[in-house]
C-alpha cells in the first residue's frame, strides 16, 4: 500500500513537469527571423481612395489632352492663314512683276494712235488708204485687248486729267499757270498710272497748272 502510494506520487510529478515544459516551449518568443503572417487582404476605405484618385487623375490627363488639343488646332490654323497669306502675296508679285513688263508696249500704243491723224484715216481712197485703216483698227484692238486683259487680274488704267494733283498718285512732269483752270488741277496726262487692287502700280505722268497767286 505504501509503495503504490509512492508510484502515484512520482507518476503526478512527472506529468506535472511534462505541463510545465510544455507551457515553456508555448510561451517561448519566436525568433526575429520567424514573422507573423499578415493579413493581405487590403482594407475597403483604401480600397476606394485608391480608385477615386485614380479617377482623377485620369479626369485631369484628359483634361491636359483636350487643352493641348486646340492649342495644336489654333496653332495648325494660324500657320495654314500665314500660308495662305504668302502664297496670296506671292501671287500678287507676280502679277504686278508681269504687268509691269508690259507696261511699255501699252505706252506705245497710243502714241502709235496719236500719230495718224483723223484727216488721214478719212482722206484719200485705194490700197494706201485700206491698210491704214487696218492698221489703226488693229493697234486700237490690241490696245483693247490688252487692257481688258489687265483689268480682269485687277489692273486698270488711270487718266487723272482734270483731278487735282496728289504726288501719292501722280508724277509731275511740269507745271504751267493756265488761266481759267483751277490751280494745282492736272492739265493733261502723259503717260498713263496704273493700278493694281487701288495700290499704285506706276504713277501717271502729268502737267499740272501752277497757282500764279
Amino acid at each position: 500500500m505504501l509503495r503504490l502510494t509512492g508510484f502515484r506520487r512520482c507518476l503526478s510529478g512527472q506529468f506535472a513537469a511534462t505541463r510545465v515544459a510544455t507551457r515553456g516551449y508555448a510561451d517561448k518568443p519566436k525568433s526575429e527571423g520567424e514573422q507573423q503572417p499578415q493579413d493581405s487582404t487590403a482594407s475597403p476605405d483604401s480600397a476606394l481612395d485608391a480608385a477615386k484618385k485614380a479617377t482623377e487623375e485620369a479626369v485631369e490627363l484628359q483634361k491636359q489632352l483636350k487643352k493641348d488639343l486646340q492649342y495644336a488646332a489654333a496653332d495648325f490654323t494660324n500657320l495654314q492663314r500665314i500660308s495662305d497669306r504668302e502664297k496670296v502675296a506671292s501671287m500678287e508679285k507676280g502679277v504686278m512683276k508681269f504687268a509691269k513688263s508690259i507696261l511699255p508696249t501699252l505706252d506705245i500704243l497710243p502714241l502709235a494712235l496719236k500719230s495718224v491723224p483723223a484727216e488721214a484715216l478719212s482722206a484719200g481712197e485705194g490700197e494706201d488708204r485700206k491698210n491704214l485703216l487696218t492698221l489703226h483698227e488693229g493697234l486700237v484692238l490690241l490696245q483693247s485687248n490688252l487692257l481688258k486683259a489687265l483689268k480682269e487680274n485687277d489692273i486698270e488704267a488711270v487718266d487723272p486729267t482734270g483731278e487735282q494733283f496728289s504726288p501719292d498718285y501722280h508724277e509731275a512732269l511740269y507745271m504751267a499757270p493756265v488761266p481759267g483752270k483751277d490751280p494745282n488741277s492736272i492739265l493733261e496726262c502723259s503717260k498713263l498710272g496704273y493700278s493694281y487692287k487701288g495700290r499704285v502700280l506706276r504713277a501717271a505722268q502729268v502737267g499740272v497748272v501752277q497757282d500764279v497767286n
